[in-house]
């Protein structure tokens, strides 16, 4: 999965992408736990900033599902793993505007 949203970075239209998450998202919903549990590894590397630029929107219903995971699996691991991965993109996506301001500031001075 994480293999195919990366190889789609080349191929225009995302193709790949888009199954690849739509397979994450059905991961993120199965009955058993186990897999519940592969599927938020999984998402936790697929957000990663390069990969979450290919997916797009994508990747907004797999945070939704991880939510929920976070609030009211009945697992604690899955509750742990997947509030793991919030935090993680929460992170990311706080330094990248930071990031993106400062180069903004940064360009009004030069």
């Amino acid at each position: 999965m994480y293999r195919a949203i990366r190889q789609s970075v080349t191929q225009p239209g995302g193709e790949h992408a888009r199954a690849a998450c739509a397979a994450l998202i059905d991961m993120l919903g199965d009955e058993r736990p186990p897999h519940r549990l592969a599927g938020t590894w999984a998402a936790q590397r697929s957000l990663s900033s390069r990969t979450r630029t290919v997916m797009g929107h994508s990747w907004s219903p797999i945070v939704s599902r991880l939510e929920e995971l976070a609030a009211n699996d009945d697992d604690p691991r899955l509750r742990e793993r997947a509030t793991s991965c919030i935090d993680r993109l929460t992170r990311e996506l706080r330094l990248r505007s930071q990031l993106d301001a400062s180069r903004a500031e940064q360009g009004r001075w030069e």
